[in-house]
């Protein structure tokens, strides 16, 4: 799966803060995407839910790496290679 976000516009600064409103209409909807309150548009967060569905085993392929992202007993998460 993968999430692509478009890159800021050329005329704008990168030191210029984006209004979250402004961030959001720009993460697609398809991957479940939305940027964390404090970011730019360059980061995002996603629900986890999205991600595993009613799965608790994810694999990522990362740079030619398998790395196997699990949801344990305890509700927490651990990526391993």
């Amino acid at each position: 799966m993968k999430t692509t976000l478009p890159a800021p516009p050329a005329s704008t600064p990168s030191n210029t803060p984006t209004s979250p409103a402004t961030a959001v209409d720009k993460i697609p909807e398809a991957g479940g995407a939305v940027p964390a309150p404090e970011a730019g548009p360059a980061v995002c967060c996603i629900d986890s839910r999205k991600l595993f569905g009613q799965a608790r085993l994810l694999h990522i392929e990362h740079g030619g790496q398998c790395y196997v992202l699990r949801i344990t007993r305890e509700n927490r998460l651990i990526l391993t290679k």
